[in-house]
């Protein structure tokens, strides 16, 4: 008999595409993903940090510098991490207003990949935050959305029809419910397990692996490693 096919470890990610957090641990996911890309499915969900972010600045770093301090505290933060890159720009000369449109769009790319399961939204999702952080775009800015589209080979058009629709925003609205009932309160946290595992914050490398190897079936037996 053969080695049986098991299902793969999936993980759901909920993140605010603005959050450097997110930004720096996606790349970590990233690469533990490209390691095992038979054994580990993500799957993106938003949770809404930057939505208003003029509010979440000012609730935040009002009495800490404002903007110019969060900026400084962006930088400073990324500039411990060689594995990712962030313009000089990126929350300085380029603040978004709102993440929300960009969350609009991979919600779209979602209903896409539901349809034909190729695997858009994630690539999607990775050129948008590449998009800000590291290229000081305004991803808040629809010709920017549209742009970053094309350049992921993504057709504007098939989005705007989600987006026309309104799944894309039933996949928010879903997301959100989702937060709610399982409790998080911080971008990024990742859920494994069905639940029954969440990680949240700045999580390393060697803290994700271990959590998804412990997930994974062996191959040659179909049983749980633990």
């Amino acid at each position: 008999m053969g080695v049986q096919r098991m299902s793969p470890v999936r993980v759901a990610y909920f993140s605010d595409v603005l959050c450097v957090w997110a930004y720096i641990v996606q790349a970590r996911l990233a690469g533990l993903v490209g390691e095992l890309p038979s054994e580990v499915r993500v799957d993106l969900r938003t949770y809404d940090v930057f939505g208003d972010t003029q509010a979440k600045i000012a609730s935040r770093w009002g009495d800490r510098g404002g903007a110019a301090g969060y900026a400084q505290h962006v930088h400073d933060l990324a500039a411990d991490f060689e594995s990712v890159t962030i313009h000089p720009d990126a929350w300085r000369r380029t603040i978004p207003v709102s993440s929300l449109p960009a969350h609009l769009i991979v919600a779209a790319a979602r209903c896409i990949d539901r349809d034909t399961g190729e695997g858009a939204a994630v690539r999607l999702d990775r050129a948008i935050r590449h998009a800000f952080f590291a290229s000081a775009r305004d991803i808040s800015q629809q010709s920017e959305l549209r742009a970053i589209a094309g350049e992921a080979e993504i057709e504007f058009t098939d989005l705007q029809a989600q987006l026309d629709g309104g799944r894309a925003h039933a996949v928010l609205v879903h997301d959100a419910r989702g937060a709610a009932e399982l409790g998080i309160r911080q971008s990024p946290t990742l859920i494994l397990d069905d639940g029954r595992q969440m990680l949240s914050g700045n999580v390393g490398s060697g803290v994700i692996e271990a959590n998804l190897r412990a997930l994974m079936p062996e191959r040659d037996g179909g049983r749980a490693v633990h």
